[in-house]
């Protein structure tokens, strides 16, 4: 008798020949729907930076390597961007910062692409020769594979200072199969390069521009932290609850633009202290 259903034909067919096995369906990791093109190039984003040790506002100055840019001799602004318009309500030791994606096209995602993300502070009182003081910098890496963007939320801790001459020349002699973070443990071990590792840290989403709508709402509960022992995670931790009643606008300094009293002082205006903010900015980079 012929079989009456499906279900019996495949019945018949497994007691003959054996039942089928299946191959197990294995996802395309998310990094992996858009190959890196130079034309959609790669979006970066600095989103906030965490526990800054003292007020005044904060801009954070990215770079792609393998270009060198400010750390090169002389420096230069290829590949480098900056991020320094702060949301003026948010915490002043955390700010957030405006969103704001600035796009790099490099030719090709090389081997040992990173962005370098340089964390610095401006005093607009100009009480030193300076008004920069460094907060840190660290290292992200760029690449995911061969020719794929390294996209997500990432949270970086911050080694303490200036960026050294020595990380960029440990960049650059990297093996084709060594990792950035490679040169960050390499200086921290080192006993002649007075570095550290603190809990202040920098939220970072980076992107394949024709990804860039799946980043279009900030989200920094889903930033991965990248680079820092389980044991120490905590001392990460972003909780808004716990930042403080103080904002950028309290801490940048009450008497730019004048403005109306807070807490017995006047308050800061923004948009004077941002404007002062991007005259420092252009004096240090020569604009």
């Amino acid at each position: 008798a012929y079989p009456d259903s499906d279900a019996t034909l495949r019945s018949l067919v497994a007691l003959q020949f054996g039942a089928p096995r299946p191959r197990s369906v294995r996802l395309l990791g998310a990094n992996r729907y858009t190959a890196f093109s130079r034309e959609h190039g790669i979006q970066f984003s600095a989103d906030v930076v965490h526990k800054v040790h003292k007020d005044g506002p904060v801009v954070v100055f990215h770079t792609l390597f393998p270009t060198g840019g400010l750390y090169s001799d002389p420096p230069t602004l290829d590949n480098t961007q900056w991020t320094a318009s702060p949301e003026w309500q948010s915490a002043a030791r955390s700010p957030v910062f405006q969103q704001k994606w600035d796009t790099y096209r490099p030719g090709n995602l090389q081997q040992q692409a990173c962005m370098i993300i340089d964390v610095r502070q401006v005093d607009l009182a100009k009480k030193k020769a300076s008004p920069w003081t460094s907060v840190g910098w660290t290292l992200l890496d760029l690449r995911d594979g061969p020719n794929f963007v390294n996209c997500g939320r990432f949270q970086l801790p911050l080694v303490s200072g200036a960026f050294p001459a020595a990380a960029l020349s440990g960049l650059r002699e990297l093996q084709e199969s060594e990792r950035p973070w490679k040169v960050v443990m390499g200086l921290l071990q080192d006993k002649k390069t007075p570095l550290a590792i603190d809990a202040a840290s920098v939220f970072v989403t980076v992107s394949a521009a024709p990804r860039s709508s799946s980043f279009a709402q900030r989200n920094l509960a889903s930033a991965k932290l990248l680079y820092v022992a389980p044991s120490d995670a905590k001392r990460y931790a972003y909780d808004a609850a716990t930042l403080g009643k103080d904002t950028v606008q309290d801490a940048a300094i009450p008497t730019v633009g004048g403005g109306l009293l807070k807490r017995g002082k006047p308050a800061c205006d923004p948009e004077a202290a941002q404007q002062q903010v991007d005259k420092l900015i252009a004096e240090l980079l020569k604009l």
